[in-house]
């Protein structure tokens, strides 16, 4: 019977390139008139968001904004924000043209300078760090199987991930509401956070809903202090092609550019964001490869590749409560507002173990009994252990967050606790061996062809290497001698018949 080779395509991953970059941001801020005006500067921070991952030919361009927050002590030492929003982008060349290539990346908003020009104008300057890796999936032609010539092909399955979609997409929600105040209101400082309630693959579409969760402060024309919020509904149908029911989706949702307005002469408020959504598709795989061969009737030459699999090492979701303490004044008697800013993640092995290291800020505005207004902060770090293997070449695609935060004053120390969540995925790419081609070359055959060996097996040794050694079947070697498993189990002789 001749040699028959059955070939197939399978995906090969490779990493082609990495980004890690310092972006210098700037902006000129003039406070509309409605604003109150700047009389000292408490602090100014930014978070960093994708926006746009583009590749084009051997160029990568990444895009964002930086959602920078003003906190600034107005006339009569009452608190005030402002949001600027600063645009970014950053990119690099690779080696030559690519079509099919995933950009797994993040930006982390460095330290943001602030200073007041003017009452009413503000001189921005800071930077953003882009991380960025680039991974190539391209098909190749390998050996699936073959027969014939008295072929025997060892093949091994191995777990594989294929990213169909990495997609960054947006939605703008807006809604109207009665002021439950008696005239204008002016806000004081605001925050929105947009989350997930559910989402579900069609084919080549991504249904995702969710909310988003306004909280504001606002000054009475009384002078008094108020809070509220309000939840809108958010839903966003995104296009990915080639996604099916049964692929694995993830989806991170977050918060840009927001605001909220009087309007109708003060009667109505107007809430607007926009939230920025990232979907990533992706089949995972059983995915067989031919990876040895040889024959038991013809001398055979086997060509070898290494193929690169892409495969999802962990699935990340973890939420963990921490607690921080922030010494105040003697004299803070109040305090106004307390939130929790996320510096930046990064992920190392220690001790044999990865592990995420979350820098954080914890962050404190007080209120002394002058009534001046004082900033602190606390900067800290909490490390999370990930469970993970320890082979292959890490791409890590975790996002951390911070949820809700109370806090409690006692003798001049502020007591905060929060809790942070870790969200995403670890992949991995490890090198396979892979069959690329068969070649068999007939021999003379051997004058004790049909001779009984014995062979003295040790334990752990592979009977398919025991069969290749002698160029007979496995099959033979397990039936001969009553082994069901791969490897030898005990020390052992073993039969072993020839086939040829």
């Amino acid at each position: 019977m001749e040699l028959n080779v059955i070939k197939k395509s399978v995906v090969s991953s490779g990493i082609i390139g990495e980004y890690n970059d310092e972006r210098m941001i700037e902006s000129d801020v003039l406070l509309p008139d409605y604003f109150a005006e700047v009389l000292r500067i408490l602090k100014c921070y930014g978070t960093s968001i994708i926006t746009d991952k583009i590749i084009s030919g051997d160029k990568v361009l990444i895009k964002g904004i930086d959602i920078v927050k003003i906190y600034y002590a107005g006339p009569d030492n009452e608190l005030c924000e402002k949001i600027d929003i600063i645009p970014f982008e950053g990119g690099c060349s690779l080696n030559g043209s690519h079509d099919d290539c995933i950009v797994i990346a993040a930006a982390e908003s460095g330290k943001i300078n602030c200073r007041a020009v003017s009452p009413r104008r503000l001189y921005l300057n800071g930077s953003v760090e882009i991380k960025a890796k680039i991974i190539e999936q391209k098909y190749i032609e390998t050996v699936k199987d073959a027969d014939g010539e008295g072929m025997q092909i060892k093949i091994n399955s191995f777990d594989t991930a294929f990213i169909v979609g990495n997609t960054v997409d947006k939605t703008e929600v807006s809604e109207e509401f009665e002021n439950s105040e008696e005239g204008n209101i002016r806000i004081v400082y605001s925050s929105a956070k947009a989350i997930i309630k559910d989402y579900k693959i069609v084919p080549n579409k991504v249904i995702l809903k969710g909310d988003l969760q306004f909280k504001y402060a606002y000054r009475k024309e009384t002078g008094e202090i108020g809070e509220d919020e309000k939840t809108i509904p958010i839903s966003k149908i995104t296009d990915i092609a080639g996604v099916d029911e049964d692929d694995e989706c993830e989806v991170f949702i977050e918060a840009g550019p927001y605001g909220i307005e009087n309007i109708h002469d003060g009667k109505k408020l107007k809430i607007t964001a926009e939230a920025i959504i990232q979907v990533k598709v992706m089949k995972l795989e059983k995915t067989e490869l031919a990876v040895d061969g040889y024959s038991t009737k013809c001398r055979t030459v086997i060509k070898g590749q290494e193929i690169g699999i892409l495969k999802q090492s962990a699935a990340v979701s973890d939420t963990f409560e921490s607690e921080s303490f922030v010494e105040l004044d003697s004299d803070r008697s109040e305090i106004i507002k307390t939130w929790i800013e996320i510096n930046g993640t990064e992920f190392i092995k220690e001790d044999g173990k990865n592990k995420a290291i979350i820098r954080i800020a914890v962050c404190v505005i007080a209120r002394g009994n002058d009534g001046e207004l004082t900033y602190f902060e606390k900067q800290e770090k909490r490390e999370r252990e990930l469970e993970d293997s320890e082979t292959g070449e890490k791409v890590y695609d975790i996002v951390a967050d911070i949820d809700e935060n109370s806090y409690s004053i006692s003798e001049n120390r502020a007591s905060l606790k929060y809790s942070i969540s870790l969200n995403g995925k670890i992949f991995e790419i490890v090198d396979r061996k892979a069959i690329e081609s068969v070649e068999t070359y007939p021999e003379e055959d051997s004058e004790n062809k049909n001779a009984l060996t014995l062979y003295y097996a040790e334990v752990g040794e592979s009977v398919w290497e025991i069969a290749k050694k002698y160029r007979t079947s496995v099959e033979a070697v397990k039936e001969d001698n009553g082994i069901k498993e791969d490897e030898i189990k005990e020390k052992s002789m073993l039969f072993i018949p020839s086939v040829r």
